[in-house]
């Protein structure tokens, strides 16, 4: 499985576009066959999936969106039957009627895999203590941590969310190298640590993946000179098989490498649905290439952010990179004509070293 994995990273641009091209195609065809969902709405949209010659035909086809995931709960999406299902997971971050996203063991192998991408290129290995803070439950955030961790044999700490002065303590007394954590608790965890005198710059932790909600660079270099460690952006959604699974920043840490093996990555206009160019601003749709009980086609996440390049990156890693997440499409304020987000306004705080808010 590592070997996979690491293979999956350093593919050739070539390589790239060869299996995701015959990827699509494949994906298309076995949801137009499984689900009844898919195959109503493409003849409704008189699409002719035998006629996605490119990757780029795949614009013509209409979008999945989060409503259309609510409306067919629990099951109604899935591309198997029940017996072959063997995890449930929930999206977190919404009210009303539950967005559940299932899997088959193929299904949780292939998050594991994106993690273990994750953890490679961050350098984690067997002789790590990697101590998990996100929740284990409905919501995806501590497996995939998890079941990658697992695969390399490492350390674990399956702590799960909150009683911070046990993750401190735990820190300390199990020799922590690697800390997983949703971006903000870090700063909660600093401040627990200061006030039972422990300072984190003397422990072991040399590693922080941190996601599932936008955070500024200047909230990273805060973390960074909290811990004396280096920190990651992991992103990820449970739409797409959980945190972890799309993509990852290499140590140049100039943008996030989105997993087009596995994922179709396109940049739109939020309003028209238009795919953008590079530089443009939008927001990201993705469409699930590798996933068994639940692939998505043209899943429209509500996040933001911008294409920077489909060129090779300094680090050898040739898949596209995107501008990390800056927030989603529900988050925008328009003030005076000026569209900004939270994340710009936490930028500025934290400039200013304040870190708590409301």
């Amino acid at each position: 499985m590592r070997r996979k994995a690491i293979k999956g990273i350093r593919l050739s641009r070539e390589e790239i576009e060869r299996i995701k091209l015959r990827r699509l195609r494949k994906v298309l065809k076995y949801v137009y066959k499984n689900c009844r969902f898919y195959k109503n709405k493409f003849k409704e949209a008189k699409i002719d999936i035998d006629k996605v010659k490119s990757v780029e035909d795949l614009q013509k086809l209409p979008f999945t969106t989060k409503e259309d995931l609510r409306r067919n709960y629990p099951l109604n999406l899935s591309c198997v039957p029940k017996d072959k299902i063997v995890r449930i997971q929930m999206s977190g971050g919404t009210t009303g009627q539950p967005v559940i996203v299932p899997y088959t063991r193929k299904d949780v192998n292939q998050w594991k895999e994106m993690v273990l991408r994750a953890y490679y290129i961050a350098g984690i290995t067997s002789r790590d203590v990697i101590q998990i803070t996100p929740a284990f439950g409905l919501w995806n955030g501590g497996f995939g941590f998890h079941f990658a961790a697992d695969e390399l044999n490492a350390f674990v700490i399956p702590i799960g969310v909150g009683n911070t002065r046990n993750q401190v303590r735990f820190m300390k007394d199990f020799g922590t190298t690697v800390l997983c954590a949703t971006a903000s608790y870090p700063l909660r965890i600093a401040e627990v640590a200061d006030e039972i005198g422990v300072d984190l710059r003397k422990l072991p932790i040399n590693k922080l993946l941190l996601g599932a909600e936008p955070w500024s660079e200047e909230m990273r270099k805060k973390i960074e000179t909290l811990f004396d460690a280096k920190a990651f952006d992991i992103p990820g959604l449970t739409e797409m098989g959980g945190v972890g699974t799309v993509g990852f920043e290499c140590p140049l840490r100039k943008g996030l490498h989105m997993w087009e093996d596995n994922y179709v990555v396109e940049i739109v206009d939020p309003e028209t649905g238009e795919v953008l160019s590079e530089e443009e601003e939008g927001e990201i749709v993705y469409t699930a290439l590798n996933r068994e009980a639940m692939p998505l086609i043209r899943f429209k996440s509500g996040e933001i952010s911008t294409l920077i390049s489909n060129e090779k990156c300094e680090c050898g890693i040739e898949h596209m990179t995107i501008e990390r997440i800056k927030g989603r499409t529900d988050d925008i304020i328009i003030y005076k004509g000026v569209k900004f987000y939270p994340s710009d306004v936490e930028s500025i705080l934290a400039s200013y070293g304040i870190t708590q808010y409301r």
